[in-house]
This record gives C-alpha cells, structure tokens and sequence, in this order.
C-alpha cells in the first residue's frame, strides 16, 4: 500500500472514529431511552449525575 493511500485511509477511519466517539456518546448520555421524563434533574442518565456528583465532592464546585 503506497503511503498516500495509507495516508487517506487514516483520515478516513480517523473521521469515522471522532464520529463514532460523538454519537455514542450523545446516545448515551442524553438520548430518549435513557431519560426518566419524571426526573428533577433533567435530561440526564443515572451515569451522567454520578459523574457530576464525583466531579462536586472531588472539586468543590456546586454547579
């Protein structure tokens, strides 16, 4: 495989990949099937607010 050739498919598959990584993660954090519509918090996943609560204890921050 010629170096140009290699070179197109990394940018290819690197488009892919930074595509992939966004969707999943919209999917998995704000997609309908994972909302409880009746949640104060919001639009959230169960995963997403653990996260928030570990980032507020591990910083400070109250957001």
């Amino acid at each position: 495989m010629s170096p140009k050739v290699r070179r197109i498919l990394k940018v290819i598959f690197g488009i892919g990949a930074a595509a992939f990584v966004l969707w999943f993660g919209y999917w998995f954090m704000v997609d309908n099937r994972f909302i409880d519509e009746g949640h104060p918090k919001g639009r959230f996943t169960p995963l997403v607010e653990w996260l928030h609560e570990v980032v507020k204890k591990r910083t400070g921050i109250a957001s």
